[in-house]
């Protein structure tokens, strides 16, 4: 089955993440393009707005953001955890060194001294 645009343009993107040259010169071309849409105009910095504009682009920034968290609890939620451990393994193994400390302390300590 063929791929959908978005598939395409998502793999395109790990690719090029997976090479630090392009991604650098994309990084480039797109901070060029944003540079020129602001020259333009067709972007508007908040400095330059009016406090009505910058109350509406602002409450709908705050609408987008509490969408996206919605949609990030929703997968979370439904996605079940990769593994069943009650403890992860650097955990142990701090605790099974700094027993291991302890135990040479008292060791030390119970050598008379000279």
């Amino acid at each position: 089955m063929p791929l959908s645009a978005a598939e395409r343009a998502r793999k395109y993107r790990e690719q090029l993440k997976q090479n630090p040259e392009l991604y650098t010169n994309y990084l480039k071309k797109e901070n060029e393009r944003y540079e020129k849409r602001k020259a333009e105009g067709t972007i508007k910095l908040v400095s330059e707005m009016t406090s009505r504009e910058k109350r509406s682009t602002r409450k709908a920034w705050r609408e987008n953001k509490k969408r996206q968290k919605q949609r990030q609890n929703l997968t979370e939620s439904l996605t079940p955890p990769s593994t069943l451990t009650t403890s992860p393994p650097f955990e142990i193994k701090a605790r099974r060194e700094s027993r291991k400390a302890a135990c040479s302390k008292r060791k030390i300590s119970s050598i008379p001294p000279r």
